[in-house]
């Protein structure tokens, strides 16, 4: 019943809306309407857990930060031209049907507004709030703590988990909040429900900031999403566009001028 209130006023607020039992569902639907596409990602635990990336690369060109093999900035900008987008959102508000994200470099939140032929907020029923209120204190105080975890940030809300501190923390994450009240203007824009919980468990991991700060990584340590080798998987990338025929497309003309830079 939830899902079918929460469909109808989404719809009355102009989005188009699709509704799912499951992630297994959601991901084969996704696949059938996005083919041949250019596509960028948000950061995204639901879009991880559903593999999307994944499958979506066999039919698609995707541009995702850690997926991507090259430099974070230049993944951000690729993802920003793609003609599909695809992100979560923190939370939706029932009652209104207003769609919430935080960010905190803005690329995910920015693309969510312009730049697309079409965007996609791909949501979990873990993310359904019963009133806008209720969806702001989700997005402060469970959704941000969770993702500064999850991202090693050196903030009081990751390290004890528990809540929003408001810091003045460099690695803070919650720096820009947009609303979707309707469907921008000139952009597409789909809901995709899913009846599932598909959110990861918020854990206390040390006593205190100065704990959990002491028992990071350094970026010395990490063999991470900007190992090198960017050079290599643009160049993929753009032979995977041309053998589509999408050798014309705007974003090969920017990789081929990356790659140009590069020697």
């Amino acid at each position: 019943m939830l899902f079918d209130e929460l469909k109808k006023k989404l719809e009355a607020n102009g989005f188009a809306v699709s509704v799912f039992a499951g992630g297994e569902e959601a991901a084969a639907y996704l696949n059938r309407e996005i083919d041949r596409k250019t596509v960028g990602m948000g950061g995204s635990m639901t879009l991880a857990e559903l593999g999307l990336r994944e499958s979506l690369a066999e039919h698609n060109v995707v541009f995702s930060h850690g997926f991507t093999r090259c430099e974070a900035r230049e993944t951000q900008e690729l993802a920003a031209e793609a003609e599909i987008y695809l992100l979560s959102a923190n939370a939706i508000a029932a009652d209104g049907g207003e769609i919430l994200n935080i960010d905190g470099t803005g690329n995910r939140v920015a693309s969510s507004l312009f730049g697309h032929k079409k965007v996609y907020f791909v949501v979990g029923r873990n993310k359904i709030a019963p009133d806008f209120h209720s969806a702001l204190h989700r997005l402060r105080n469970v959704a941000a703590p969770k993702n500064a975890q999850r991202l090693g940030r050196k903030t009081p809300c990751a390290a004890r988990g528990d809540r929003c501190y408001d810091c003045d923390s460099p690695e803070r994450i919650c720096r820009a909040l947009v609303v979707h009240y309707r469907p921008v203007n000139q952009v597409e824009m789909e809901v995709v429900l899913i009846d599932q919980e598909d959110d990861f468990a918020i854990t206390p991991i040390a006593d205190s900031f100065e704990e959990f700060v002491r028992g990071l990584r350094t970026e010395e340590d990490e063999d991470g999403e900007d190992a090198p080798g960017g050079e290599r998987s643009l160049a993929q990338l753009l032979q995977g566009m041309e053998s589509q025929g999408m050798g014309d497309n705007p974003i090969a003309d920017k990789i081929r001028g990356l790659l140009g830079e590069r020697g």
